[in-house]
C-alpha cells in the first residue's frame, strides 16, 4: 500500500515575487521599529516605544500572512495596512512639527523633537513607498 500522494504546488513566479516583497518589507519594518529596540524594559519604556513595537508587530503579522498566502487579495490587504501605518506616521509628524515648543508632546516624544520629526518623516515615506510597491504588484496580477 502506497502512501497518499499530495499534489505539490509549484512556486509560481508571482508567489516567489510576493514572498521576496514580504521579506523586504519585513526588513523595512524592522528598520522603522529600530529606535524602540533600545528600550529593553517595556514597563519603563516611553509610550512611543510601546506604540511603535505594537504597530511594527502588527505589520509583521500581516507580512507573515502575505508570505504564507501570496495572492492578490492578501497583497491588497497589506497595501492598505501599510497605507494606514504611513498615515499614522504622517499624523505623528504633523503633531510633533506643529505643536508649540513649550507644550509637552504626546507619547513622550518631547525629549528629542528634531530627531522625532526626522524619524517620523523617514518612516512615513518608507511605509508609503512600501504601500505603493505592494499595490503596484497587486494591480499587475489578474
Amino acid at each position: 500500500m502506497s502512501a497518499m500522494q499530495f499534489p505539490r504546488r509549484e512556486a509560481t513566479a508571482f508567489s516567489t515575487l510576493v514572498r521576496r516583497l514580504a521579506a523586504a518589507l519585513a526588513a523595512l519594518v524592522l528598520v522603522c521599529v529600530g529606535p524602540a529596540f533600545g528600550e529593553i524594559d517595556l514597563a519603563a519604556a516611553p509610550d512611543w516605544a510601546r506604540v511603535l513595537l505594537l504597530v511594527g508587530g502588527l505589520l509583521l503579522v500581516y507580512l507573515v500572512w502575505l508570505a504564507l498566502l501570496p495572492c492578490r487579495e492578501a497583497l491588497w490587504t497589506v497595501t492598505w495596512v501599510f497605507a494606514i501605518a504611513a498615515s499614522g506616521g504622517v499624523l505623528t509628524l504633523a503633531v510633533v512639527l506643529f505643536s508649540p515648543r513649550d507644550r509637552a508632546l504626546p507619547l513622550g516624544l518631547g525629549s528629542d523633537r528634531v530627531v522625532a520629526i526626522a524619524w517620523c518623516g523617514v518612516c512615513a515615506t518608507l511605509l508609503c513607498a512600501a504601500s505603493v510597491m505592494a499595490g503596484r504588484l497587486a494591480s499587475t496580477r489578474r
